[in-house]
């Protein structure tokens, strides 16, 4: 069992040790497909850290018989349970092996395989401490999908930001909403462990997500690419409605391209240290991201992903001065279609983004502040600019979730395609033009909202 394991050491042997995240990036490595380096501190070291700490078996007092429904109480047992965390120390030898490595990320992987420690010390002399992005893999003991629960740090630097980064991660597997899904999965938590990847960042130009099955309406012969500016925050987060390509796997030909509204962008500040959001000018926010070339690099990316896992997923890429970069890979539900029937009457007031397929009539409830999730009520349709982790408690309670801004990959379409709730984003107007009590029908299969209690009829191309 090794504490510390580099991606092309990794294989799905190490499942119970790295967890799936870590196992796919080790994968993509393995295709020959250009990532960036890193490594893969096992989920024996947090295994270490809390025992050296005795901080085990508090977590697991804490948990037992908690009422998770009752959400004051889980956010106070998070809070509890993450302090314990972050304020234990860090054992002196565990730091050593993490920042040993952190120091290789600098070194090329054929020279790091052939030097000995003396020749790589003097290598790395000569370097500067790279930037890493550092994020959770879920290990559990049985394949539970821990998709979109986990937490990320990008462009750390440094040997206390790294290590400050790691303990919060660790901290990480205990934030509300995680506790949430352990619990109501009737998952031992006593299982339940986390290891951390530490990946050399990218600092993107463009950025994006591919699928290699269109999820917008499971179109097998469909790439669908999601691209902005700058770094891959602005799409994950739904801040934006990025472009979208529709690519032809049969042809290997562009079928459809959708330029988005990206209003802002997420870049890396070297003055504040820190990543910022910046108001980009209104050509550029309308300007297309990706070049033909890269859409068609991305496509023969995705292909061969695809031919490795064939499964519904998506990957993350990372464009760096003209070089495409594959920054991350996970499976996703993709929600199957059904013949539920569609519209035939009544007005359309609002178009958007299809990103969980279904059929919904109810009420309106535009939320612009978290104030306002007090009064929604079970059954009615959410309508706001971006959904916010704040609102996680409210999610399940509605029918439909719409929002202004946002595509396939942003946390409502998450969110949505998790708990199989019809979704539809990216509207630009939604939230001004319906109001209050509006009694509206919203077709997510198709990206459409009606005003009303609108007909229905049976949709063959569905069957």
């Amino acid at each position: 069992m090794e504490d510390i394991l580099w991606f092309n050491e990794i294989s799905r042997d190490n499942l119970y040790e790295v967890g799936e995240k870590a196992v796919n990036l080790a994968g993509l490595v393995k295709l020959g497909l250009p990532m960036p380096p890193g490594f893969v501190i096992s989920s024996y070291v947090f295994h270490e850290f809390l025992h050296g700490n005795q901080i085990r078996g508090k977590i697991v007092e804490s948990l037992k018989n908690l009422d998770v429904d009752n959400s004051e109480l889980l956010r106070n047992v998070s809070t509890k349970i993450q302090e314990m965390i972050l304020k234990a120390e860090i054992p002196d030898y565990i730091k050593e092996d993490i920042l040993e490595n952190y120091d290789n990320l600098n070194v090329s992987a054929k020279i790091f395989s052939k030097l000995n420690k003396d020749a790589l010390s003097i290598i790395r002399a000569g370097k500067e401490t790279p930037y890493v992005a550092i994020r959770s893999s879920i290990v559990s003991e049985k394949d539970f999908n821990f998709n979109g629960l986990q937490k990320t740090y990008i462009n750390i630097k440094g040997n206390n930001k790294v290590l400050e980064a790691v303990q919060r991660c660790w901290a990480s597997l205990f934030m509300p909403k995680v506790i949430f899904y352990i619990v109501k999965n009737n998952i031992n938590i006593e299982k339940v462990s986390t290891a951390i990847i530490v990946q050399k960042m990218i600092n993107s130009d463009k950025s994006g997500v591919i699928f290699p099955i269109n999820p917008s309406n499971n179109n097998v012969n469909e790439i669908l690419i999601e691209a902005g500016f700058g770094l891959g925050e602005a799409i994950v987060s739904g801040d934006i409605t990025p472009d979208r390509y529709t690519f032809d796997k049969k042809d290997f030909k562009l079928k459809d391209t959708i330029i988005g509204d990206k209003e802002w962008i997420y870049v890396w500040d070297d003055y504040r240290n820190e990543t910022v959001r910046r108001k980009l000018d209104f050509e550029k926010r309308n300007e297309q991201v990706l070049s033909k070339y890269e859409i068609e690099k991305l496509a023969d990316f995705s292909n061969v992903i695809e031919e490795q896992y064939g499964k519904g997923c998506n990957i993350e890429f990372g464009i760096d001065r003209g070089k495409v970069y594959i920054l991350h890979y996970k499976q996703i539900n993709l929600k199957e279609l059904k013949a539920e029937g569609i519209p035939v009457k009544g007005e359309v007031i609002v178009k958007g983004i299809s990103v969980c397929p279904g059929i919904v009539k109810g009420s309106v409830k535009v939320v612009r502040c978290i104030e306002d999730l007090s009064k929604i009520n079970s059954g009615d349709i959410l309508v706001t600019r971006i959904t916010k982790p704040d609102y996680i408690d409210i999610i399940k309670k509605v029918s439909a979730i719409i929002t202004d801004v946002g595509g396939v990959t942003s946390d409502a379409a998450i969110i949505s395609r998790e708990n199989e709730i019809p979704c539809v984003v990216g509207t630009e107007n939604g939230s001004s033009v319906l109001k209050d009590e509006m009694f509206i029908t919203v077709d997510a299969t198709n990206g459409r909202i009606y005003e009303g209690d609108v007909d229905l009829e049976e949709n063959e191309e569905l069957d």
